[in-house]
Formats: C-alpha cells, structure tokens, sequence
C-alpha cells in the first residue's frame, strides 16, 4: 500500500516561506499529494529522473515554449511528482494559461512563488518539516515498541499485546496465526452501538479462511458497512507467523501507524512463539486426561469426574463421543516429496482440522473438549440435556456434517469420516470411544459410502457382526447362496438379482415387486420361481429368507469394495 512518509501540499501552504506564494492549479485534490523530497526542474530531460512524491521547483527555463511545458508537464505527472513550484518574471513573466489549463485537467498542484523568494528557503523548510515528521513517526514507534517489549517482559500475553496496539493506534486489531486463526483481537469503535456489528463482522470474516500475503496489504469488508482492512505479516528471518490485521472502524491509518505495527512483529512473533508452547503443554495435558477417560484406567467415577471439573466439563452427565478421521486425498499425486515433508503436511492438516472442530463447537454453543488419539481427533461432548435420543442424533449429525464441510472446504479434502457412538458417562464413556472407532474402522474396510460421510455406531446394524467375521467364511458363505444366481444374470442378461432385493424391499409382496420394476405380476411369479431352482434354496422359508438377504447385504458390500 502506498504510505505517506512525507508530508501533503496542503501542510507545506503553511510554512513561512509560503505565505505569499499562491496554488494556481490543481483542485483539492491536488492539496492531497504527498511530498518525500524536493528537486530543482530547469532541464528538459526529466524523462529520465526519479521523481516520485517530490516537489519540483522550477524559474521556468525549461517551460518557454508551449510545446515543451505540454510534454514536461504529462510526463512528471506520469512519474508521479508531487507538485510543481513555477517562479515567474525571470524566464517567463507569468505562469502560462495553458500550463495552468493542463494542470487543473490532470488535477496536478501547480504553485506560484514571489520572485524574491529563494530556493534555498524553500528547500530547507520543506526538508525540515519532512524531516520532523520522520523524527516523530520513530519516537513513536520506539516508543510502541518499547512499552511492547515490557509487557513481554513482564509476562504479558499476545491478548495484552493486541490490545495494546490497538490503544496506540485507536482502531481494531486482530492477530492471526499463518492459517487464518485468529489468536487475539481488540475492538474499537467510535460509539458502543456499532461494537456488536464489529464483533459481528470478525466472527464472520474468520468463518473464511485468510491468505497469505507477503507485504502490507487493504481491502474493504463490511456488512452494513464498509471498514478498509490493512493486513501486516508477521515475518523475522523468513520465518512466516501470521498477521496483524487492522480495521480502520475509528480514524484512517497514519504512516506512523504502520510502521509502529510494522515494527511490534518481532514482539508479536515472541508472543506467538510463547503461546504456542503453552498451547502445546495444554493440548498435551489434555489428551492424557481424554486417554484416561477412554481407556478405562481408572476404578471409580470420582477419579475422572474430578479432572473432569478442571477442563470445564461434567462427567456425571451423559457424552457422545465423536471420532474424526482425515484420509490422505492426493496420496498419489506426493509419491515425490520426502517422508518428513509428509509428516509435516499431516500435521498441518490435524491441526487445521482440530481448530476447525473447536471453532465449529464454539460457533454452534456445545461444550465439550477436544483431543487427539492415534491420528484421530477425538470429541467429548456433553449431551445430558437431549431427553429424545432420536432428536439428539439429528442435531449430532447436522453438528457432524457442519464441521465436514467447513473442513472440507478448507482442507480442499472430500475423504473425511466422522464416527459417533451412543451416549455413556462415567468410566463408561469409554465404552462409546470403543464404538465410535468400531463405527470408524467398519466404514473405512468395508467403504459403506463415498466421499466425506457421517456415520453413527447405533446405524450400523449387521455390520457390526459382519466385520468380526473371516473375509473367507464371507465368500464361501455368497457364493453358496448368490454365485449361481450372479453367474446366470452375466450369462443372460437378466435381472434375478435385481428381482430377488425389490422382493425383499417390498417384505414378499409380488404385486408391490411388478410394480417398482415396472414389469407384469406374472413376470415376477415366473423370476421368482427361476430364482429358487437356480440357486436350491427355498427363500419362502423365515431361516433361508434371512440368509438370502444377509448375502444380498454381503454381495452389495463387495460391490462397494
């Protein structure tokens, strides 16, 4: 973004030496401009000079004839000069009309200075308001930094820290980390009614997932309405960290202001460093304690129920449990990279995975804790309040879907399988992390269905008994009650398997049967018929009838496969 180190044209009408000169050209907008230097313009080779932000002082020599002053004037302009000073009656009597015209069109401040009024004067007091200003921007970021490094120093934390910032430059400011997250944020506002619609707006900014950016960058985002956003990297020795975000919901922001931001990342960057660590420790403590619970290496309630109380949740009341797996999407496409890049990348996304949960859980109202365990992130929600089960796994599984699909669209992964068990407490709960790994493992070996999906253990049915049996006592036991029947379907091009499932579906009704396929009732009589002499069981029969089903079930399930 284009800062104003330098001081605008408007300012420098104030100085003394400027108090008879006049701006003939150039509008409020011109009034604008920022100026960094100040140059001396009496050749016409100005094409070649770096003139950007500088006021150009000229006697007119270079500005004689019409046709030179059209050219010399677009091409500062192009250049991006600030302003230009003309004094007349040595080489021109008066500034030209037509210099005067151009300049109001290009909106380019235009000044004109009383002949007595010297060079030098207006150079060094120019340079010296430019150069106070410059004084001041540093004092005052020595000063942030300073007051910054005490409160590192003096155990402060990254939210102290932001709030801080915020105070130094009266606009809001939130902290991100690399991905997007946001560590800590300090609002202000110009009156208490619009602190709601802000904290409105960050809530659903960081419902979206930030990019990286290499230097300061702004844009506007609003609701009702717009605040320019400035984003700051977070960056010491090529280590990227994150940003600082600044909204301007109080006054503009000042040059001073940047670069007093700009110069607390390195503060920043400690303070992330530091909170990450104790995140760690915590995340750490945390898991041993969801261990403890799920393993059942505890005698009594009391035991567990009482570290329970220490990270805010209650054990005598009832807890699902949900399981969260993320398959590998483009395994095939990172044959190449090394196996440490890999890991990394694992981690990367377990951990953008886990902010993902408890930002979700905490966006949505529920309570409970989250962990990790065996690659997996683990869910430990309180679900004492839901009298009616059936309503309680509606809103499980909506809970269950959300979080897939926020993951999905950040992780840009479609592979990710959330398992929920039945609700315990206690000791006991650690029965439901057995069914919801149980749920996890099913639908992962026998692929119960595409894609990211949410399945619960109490669903599963037959699946649960199925998954304990020997893959070969599965096979013998389709190709004794289906092969014959599958080999006839390939051989004629029939649809007995198709026939056999509607019958089934439709609990022996022939009628219902001939009506979902479309066929006739005696179509159905003859299928049925031809079914029991290919395959030598008789289905009408409650015992055979369920293992014709049980190997339609198994025959689908290798499909799946």
């Amino acid at each position: 973004m284009d800062r104003d180190y330098g001081v605008k044209i408007k300012d420098i009408m104030l100085l003394k030496p400027f108090q008879r000169a006049r701006i003939i050209a150039g509008g409020d907008n011109g009034l604008e401009r920022v100026v960094r230097s100040i140059n001396v313009l009496e050749v016409p080779d100005i094409a070649d000079w770096k003139i950007k932000n500088e006021l150009l002082l000229s006697q007119g020599f270079s500005l004689k004839h019409e046709k030179d002053r059209e050219k010399i004037l677009k091409i500062i302009v192009e250049k991006g000069a600030s302003g230009l000073c003309v004094k007349p009656k040595r080489y021109l009597e008066k500034v030209p009309d037509d210099m005067v015209e151009l300049a109001n069109k290009l909106e380019f401040p235009l000044i004109e200075l009383p002949f007595e009024l010297t060079f030098s004067e207006i150079i060094a007091s120019v340079m010296n308001m430019i150069n106070s200003k410059q004084t001041m921007i540093l004092e005052q970021s020595a000063k942030t930094h300073k007051e910054l490094m005490n409160i590192v120093l003096k155990g402060g934390d990254i939210e102290h820290i932001c709030s801080k910032i915020s105070d130094s430059i009266n606009n809001t400011v939130v902290i991100e980390d690399k991905y997007g997250k946001p560590l800590a944020y300090s609002i202000k506002v110009k009156s208490g009614s619009e602190k709601d619609a802000v904290e409105h707006l960050l809530m659903k900014k960081y419902l979206q997932n930030s990019q990286k950016i290499d230097a300061a960058f702004s844009n506007n985002i609003g609701i009702n309405k717009d605040y320019k956003e400035v984003k700051i990297p977070i960056i010491t020795e090529l280590k990227f960290f994150g940003y600082i975000c600044v909204l301007e919901t109080v006054r503009p922001l000042m040059s001073f202001d940047i670069i007093a931001v700009e110069n607390a990342t390195t503060v920043i960057a400690l303070a992330i460093m530091k909170k990450k660590a104790i995140e760690e420790i915590e995340k750490r403590h945390l898991n041993e304690f969801i261990d403890l619970v799920i393993s059942k290496n505890v005698e009594n309630d009391q035991e567990i129920i009482q570290q329970g109380e220490y990270y805010g949740i209650d054990l005598e009341k009832k807890h699902n449990i949900i399981l969260i797996h993320c398959n590998d999407n483009d395994s095939h496409e990172k044959e190449s990279i090394s196996v440490l890049e890999k890991n990394e990348n694992t981690q990367r996304v377990r951990n953008k995975l886990y902010d993902i949960i408890k930002f979700t859980l905490s966006m949505e109202g529920y309570k409970g804790i989250v962990g990790t365990k065996a690659g997996d992130i683990v869910v430990l929600l309180e679900s004492d309040e839901y009298e009616d089960y059936n309503l309680l796994k509606k809103e499980l599984d909506k809970l269950a879907h959300k979080i897939l699909l926020k993951a999905q669209k950040e992780l840009k992964n479609d592979n990710i399988i959330a398992s929920i068990s039945r609700r315990y407490k206690g000791i006991y709960i650690s029965e439901g992390y057995k069914e919801a790994k149980k749920a996890l493992l099913i639908t992962q070996n026998n692929n119960l269905s595409k894609g990211s999906r949410v399945v619960h253990f109490g669903e599963l049915g037959i699946f649960r008994l199925l998954h304990y049996v020997p893959k070969k006592d599965l096979d013998d036991f389709l190709k004794e009650y289906l092969q014959p029947l599958i080999q006839y379907d390939e051989k004629n091009d029939c649809h007995l398997i198709k026939t056999l499932e509607a019958y089934f579906m439709f609990n022996g009704n022939i009628k219902d049967t001939a009506k979902y396929l479309y066929v006739h009732y005696n179509t159905i009589v003859y299928r049925l018929q031809k079914i029991k002499e290919i395959v030598g069981h008789n289905f009408e029969e409650w015992n055979e009838r369920l293992n014709m089903q049980l190997a339609l079930k198994l025959m689908k399930l290798q499909n799946e496969q």
